[in-house]
C-alpha cells in the first residue's frame, strides 16, 4: 500500500494524497523533485528525490506514450522549418490554414465534374479568406466580384501569407498563377476559333480544364506542404 503525504501549494497544504499523485504532479511539473513534502504518517519532511517509492514512480514514466505517431511526425516538422529561428512549439493542435484537401484529390475532382470543383475550389479558399480577415467582407460579398476578382485575390493572399512566407516561402509567384489562370480560362469562354468546328472547340475546352486544374493542384500541393511543415495537418 502506497504511502500517504502532504504538500504545500501556496499558503496551502493539501492531502494526504498518495505517492502515485505526488509523482505525477513531479511530471507535470507541478512539482519539483527538489520541493519538500510531509509524511501523512510521521509528520517529518522529506525532499521529493529522496523518498524511493515517488522516484521509482516517475522514474518509470508515462504509461502512454507521450506523442502519438502522428504528433511525433508534426513535432518533427516544427523542428526541421524552425531551425535555427525562436520560438516556442505549440502542442495544440489546430486547424490547418485555407482550405485542405489532397491537391491529388483536386485533379480527380475537377475532369470527373468537368472543371466545376475548380469553381468550388476558389469559393472554399475565398471563404476562408473572408473568415480571417473580416474587415474584407464589406466590399466582396457579391457574386459578380467574386468570379471576376476572387481567383487573384485567393492566391495573392495565400502568397503573402505570413506562416507560409516564414516556413516554406514559395518559389513560384501565385500572383502570376492567378493571371496564367485567367488566361487559360479565356480560352474556352471567348471561343477565337469558331470556324474549326465542334472537335476542336471540346479541345480548347478540355484543354483550359486541364490547365486550370494543374494551376489550383500546383497551389494546393504547396498549402498543403506548409500546413505539413507548421503542424497543422
Amino acid at each position: 500500500m502506497q504511502k500517504q503525504w502532504l504538500y504545500m501549494q501556496g499558503p496551502r497544504i493539501i492531502g494526504p494524497v498518495k505517492s502515485a499523485l505526488i509523482a505525477d504532479l513531479v511530471l507535470k511539473g507541478e512539482l519539483d523533485a527538489s520541493d519538500t513534502i510531509q509524511s501523512a504518517e510521521t509528520g517529518l519532511w522529506q525532499k521529493i528525490a529522496e523518498i524511493k517509492e515517488i522516484t521509482d514512480i516517475y522514474h518509470k514514466g508515462a504509461s502512454k506514450p507521450i506523442f502519438s505517431e502522428k504528433e511525433a511526425q508534426r513535432f518533427q516538422s516544427w523542428i526541421e522549418a524552425n531551425q535555427g529561428k525562436e520560438g516556442d512549439y505549440d502542442f495544440e493542435v489546430k486547424d490547418a490554414y485555407f482550405y485542405n484537401i489532397h491537391w491529388k484529390t483536386t485533379m480527380l475532382l475537377s475532369f470527373f465534374s468537368a472543371g466545376l470543383f475548380n469553381l468550388f475550389w476558389f469559393f472554399r479558399q475565398w471563404t476562408w479568406v473572408l473568415s480571417t480577415y473580416k474587415k474584407q467582407r464589406r466590399d466582396w460579398r457579391a457574386f459578380s466580384i467574386f468570379l471576376l476578382f476572387a481567383p487573384y485575390i485567393v492566391m495573392a493572399e495565400i502568397e503573402d501569407f505570413p506562416e507560409f512566407r516564414r516556413a516554406n516561402p514559395t518559389r513560384t509567384n501565385l500572383k502570376f498563377m492567378a493571371v496564367l489562370w485567367y488566361l487559360v480560362n479565356s480560352v474556352s469562354i471567348s471561343s477565337p476559333w469558331p470556324d474549326l468546328g465542334m472537335v476542336f472547340n471540346i479541345g480548347f475546352l478540355l484543354l483550359s480544364i486541364a490547365g486550370s486544374t494543374a494551376i489550383i493542384s500546383y497551389v494546393q500541393r504547396y498549402i498543403n506542404e506548409s500546413n505539413h511543415i507548421l503542424g497543422r495537418i
